[in-house]
Formats: C-alpha cells, structure tokens, sequence
C-alpha cells in the first residue's frame, strides 16, 4: 500500500504557468473568472463521472484519467441542497473526486500463473491451491458453460456480485460489533486478522475508507481474502457466500444433476439471452446485490415461464451499478437513514455508473415480493437457527409435489451446518401489500427460535429490543422465515425457501433429511417440461 496518499475532496483544479500573487487568485476564484492568457489546464471533475476520464476544458486538452476508482458525482465546496441528483445540476455542486489513500481498482500484479480452460472441461466452480511448505491457499475461479456445448436443464445463479461486495470486510471485526444484538458470538483467526491489519487489500462496501469517508465502488482486480472455499464467516463460525454455495454444489453432484454455473457479472453483460437455455434457474444463499439488467433477466425469464428456485435469503436487495469501462468494478449508494451500513453524505445518492437512484430495490418499487414472493425480513446470528413448520396450504394438491415423503409433522431443518438450522442468519418472509402474488402459497414458517434476530426495512436502530423475534423483546410475528411457491401465467413457476441458512442442512446425514427431499422433488419437477397451470380461483 502506497504511505503518504492524499484523502479528502478536490475540485476545479487549475493549472497556469506562472504563479499568481495569492491576492489575485482569491480575486479571480470569487468573480469565477480565469486568466485564460496564463491557463494551462483546467480539470472538470463534473463532467462524464461514469468514465475514468478527467476532461479538460482548457486550451490544450490535457485530459487525464482517475486511478484506483476515487469516488465521483460527489458534492463540492458549492453545493447547497438544492439539487440531490447530479445529473440535475448542470455540474454545479458536484466538481468534486474525493480520493482516498486506500482506493484500490486493480493490483497490478505481473502474472505468476496462467492457467488455458481445457476444451472439455465442464461448467462449475474450480480453484488452483497453492502450496508453501504447510501453508496451503485456494483461488477459486468460475468455468461458465461454452456457448457450443449443450446446455444443462439447471443454471445456478453464482452470486459474484455479493461476494465482491462483502469483500475483505474489516467491520465486523472490530470489538464494537458485539454490541449490536443480531451479533452473538464473534469468531476471528488469522486470516481475519490478516484483513483488519492490511487495509491496503481495499476496503468491502461494507466498511469505511481510512479518513472516515464510505465505500461505495468494489473491486474483484485486488486480494479478495475473505473470497474463499474454506473461509469461515466470523459471526457464524461456519462458512457462507461462496464457502455456503458451495455445498449446493456438492449436493447437486451427489446427486447426479446436469447443471452449468453463471454468475452476477454474465448475467448483467448478457441479459435475457443467457437465461433462454436454461429451464430452471437456482440463486445462491445469498444473492442481495443486483443491477437493473441482471434484475429484468431474470424478470423475463419467469415471464416467459422459466422456473426459478430462490433457495436463500436476503435477495433481490441493494441497487447495484457496473462500471461501464471497468466490469470488475461495481458500485454501491444505500442513501441516508437505513442504518450503520448506510451513510453516505447528502446530495450523493445517486449512482456515478450509471446515474440511476441508489439504495433498496424495495424503495423503488420492485421488491422481491413481486418475483419470488418473499422479501428482507431479518438478520441475526448466534444460537440456533430455527426449523420450518409447515402450515395448511403445503396440504393444497398444487404443492403435493413439493412435500412427496414428507411427513405432515415433520419440522423441516431442524438440523444442519449454519447454525443447526435450516432458517436462520437473515430471512425472508411473504407481505402480499409488497407485491407477494396473490395466488402464492404460504407452505411453512420457521418455528419461531429467532431471538436474536431483528427486523429490517423498518425505521428503527438495529438494536432496538422490541423488534427481536421470540423468545427476546415479547416476540415478533414478523420475524421469521417463509417457504412460498406459486405458478406463473406462461407455465413456470417460483418456490422459495427465504434463507439464507437453508443449503447448509442439505447434507445433513449424507443427504437423508427432509430439506434435500423437498429440494430435490422441487428440482425435478421444475426440471421436467410438463407446464404449471395457474390455479382456477
């Protein structure tokens, strides 16, 4: 990591060839005039901040470009309220870059390895050890499915997106973490340790730059050490994101299902195309990050009666941009008042990629509901995860299928790798006024053992007891994690489990438990061709 980097904002910097007497720069800086007989350059900062590009507008086109992504559309000296979207401005309030000392785009590495994809070798998720004496380190890298190869019935939908963006968080690991009342129990090793002391790796978008200032742009170019199979998640003690898709994955093959991978960052480049090969898509435990072309992909593809298992939770969540000259770099703006994650300034809630408002998909007026009939309910860890009951309507001859070997009594997940339980760490529930289709099925509930988790989309602070799931704080009915299912008008339909937990009970006693039953009868119906049929009522 570079010492000495400049943090902090600058705007309309100016370069002339002689040096003013600092009276008359003050003097020309207030009537907002320059010198044009001694101007060398002069750097609008306003100007294209989607691009790398820093123009110009100067009588020499000195134009240079921004490295390591400092953030732009962000607010000058000159702002005042009264415009809060860049694009609204005519540049006036927003000739800022705010460069940090920790931005880091790409590495820059020389290559050590290159590895050629043999022709043969099938779509799925791979990674190359390294070895060092006892030291042993595994890089995963992605083998999409080539485009002259028949395609599997199923593509799993990897969460890449999510990955890049929880990655190298240092803030929860930091003792003032335990205070909130999701937390429970940190667990920290060395790795971990690694991330807090090296904060040139490039801070998460879920951290803070050195000088105070929030991350909002995320790199997969840089050392992404919390990006690995075996890594375990400091507040589960047990792995998630990639290491908790994986066991998918390994089910899948157990299992003796065709599948191909893909991931975020297809998605978003391709569309709509990559998904018209496939019959059924699966997501990951945790898919929260999403653009507005991967979103109306998937849109299209349950429109026109593709079949979607959403088999985690905490989805279909944060608006996300792409850099549209740099792919390997998205972007992120929650906006203001949605909590500690949340606190970009004023006026910058706007995406420098691509202009659109950043934030929750939800406040924009496309909340999962509407897709997968669930949405954000909670998040918590520690202490057991919880079960599912199944409720009346898993009876309905519609949902027969799902539940095929399933005793009527039985508790669904009370078992499994995350936390003992198939519905726990953040959860999904269904809220037909979210836009849950009305003809969906609620199939079963977690069995309420959700005390430590609390509610999200709501205005209140994360630790505010009274919204805490049974047994703390009296209990919330809204705490909890639904499993949904319902057809859709071109012949497909949706199931959805709402958690992100559920995969990691799917090889509980070598796979002999109700979550791989209900899995594996929800897989092989969608995979067969037959279509669904919208109920009569």
């Amino acid at each position: 990591m570079a010492r000495g980097g400049f943090n902090g904002r600058l705007a309309d910097p100016v370069l002339m060839s002689v040096a003013l007497p600092v009276e008359e720069v003050l003097e020309l800086a207030a009537a907002g005039r320059r010198p044009l007989d001694v101007l060398v350059a002069r750097w609008d900062f306003a100007r294209n901040p989607s691009s790398t590009l820093v123009e110009d507008v100067g009588p020499h086109g000195l134009h240079g470009h921004a490295r390591q992504m400092p953030a732009r559309a962000v607010t000058d000296h000159e702002w005042d309220g009264s415009a809060l979207d860049y694009r609204c401005s005519d540049g006036r309030g927003y000739g800022a870059i705010h460069f940090h000392e920790d931005d880091l785009e790409d590495a820059d590495w020389e290559a050590d390895l290159e590895l050629e994809i043999p022709a043969g070798l099938e779509s799925g998720t791979y990674a190359i050890e390294l070895t060092a004496g006892a030291l042993r380190e595994l890089i995963p890298f992605f083998v999409l499915p080539r485009r002259e190869a028949r395609p599997a019935p199923t593509a799993v939908l990897m969460p890449t997106f999510t990955y890049q963006a929880y990655a190298n968080e240092r803030s929860i690991l930091e003792p003032e973490i335990e205070r909130y009342a999701w937390v429970g129990r940190v667990f920290r090793d060395g790795d971990d340790r690694y991330v807090r002391e090296n904060p040139g790796l490039g801070p998460s978008l879920y951290d803070q730059h050195l000088d105070g200032d929030h991350c909002v742009y995320s790199s997969r170019l840089r050392p992404c050490s919390t990006l690995r199979p075996l890594a375990i998640h400091p507040l589960l003690g047990a792995p998630r994101d990639l290491g908790e898709d994986l066991h998918l994955l390994s089910w899948l093959d157990l299992e003796g299902e065709r599948y191909d991978v893909v991931t975020d960052e297809a998605l978003h480049a391709e569309g709509a195309e990559l998904l018209t090969r496939y019959r059924v898509l699966v997501t990951g435990a945790h898919p929260e990050y999403w653009s507005a072309p991967m979103l109306e992909a998937v849109e299209a593809f349950v429109g026109a009666g593709g079949r979607l298992m959403y088999l985690g939770g905490n989805g279909f969540h944060w608006v996300t941009g792409v850099h549209p000259e740099r792919p390997h770099v998205i972007e992120v703006r929650r906006g203001g008042g949605l909590g500690s994650v949340a606190a970009q300034r004023p006026g910058e809630a706007q995406l420098a990629t691509t202009g659109e408002p950043g934030g929750l998909w939800h406040l924009r007026g496309r909340a999962p509901h509407r897709l997968v009939g669930v949405g954000a309910a909670a998040e918590g860890r520690g202490g057991r995860a919880a079960g599912y009951v199944r409720l009346p309507a898993s009876f309905d001859e519609r949902a027969a299928f799902v539940f095929d070997g399933v005793a009527a009594d039985e508790v669904i997940g009370e078992f499994g790798s995350v936390e003992g339980g198939a519905a726990g760490d953040e959860v999904d529930r269904l809220d037909f006024s979210l836009g849950t289709p009305a003809h969906a099925l609620l199939l079963a509930t977690s069995s309420g053992r959700h005390g430590e988790h609390v509610r999200l989309l709501d205005p209140f602070l994360v630790d505010e007891p009274a919204q805490l799931g049974t047994p703390a704080g009296g209990g919330n009915p809204a705490v909890r994690a639904d499993m949904v299912f319902f057809e859709t008008a071109a012949g497909g339909a949706v199931f959805s489990v709402g958690s992100i937990s559920w995969r990691g009970s799917l090889q509980h006693d070598e796979g002999r438990n109700n979550v791989a039953t209900i899995t594996r009868n929800v897989l092989r119906r969608f995979v067969d061709p037959a279509p669904f049929a919208l109920p009569a009522n």
